[in-house]
């Protein structure tokens, strides 16, 4: 997360060439809440989802706009 408060790529599980040039319309976080990664936070970033689902532990986020991840902060 940015000291913005906008969330970035996790950089320890995933290689930057995931991220580089992709597009992304959702958001899977598990709670209890992880490094500050929850709704807020995402919207924050991304502006507001327009769908929400729990899945067990899970919330999914849903957009109806692609958003990109930068590969590097």
């Amino acid at each position: 997360m940015t000291q913005q408060g906008k969330l970035g790529r996790y950089m320890k599980l995933s290689p930057d060439t995931w991220y580089a040039g992709q597009q992304f319309q959702f958001l899977v976080y598990e709670t209890p809440v992880y490094q500050g990664v929850d709704s807020v936070s995402a919207a924050k970033t991304w502006g507001p989802p327009a769908h929400t689902y729990i899945v067990g532990d899970y919330h999914v986020l849903v957009w109806t706009t692609a958003f990109s991840v930068a590969p590097f902060p």
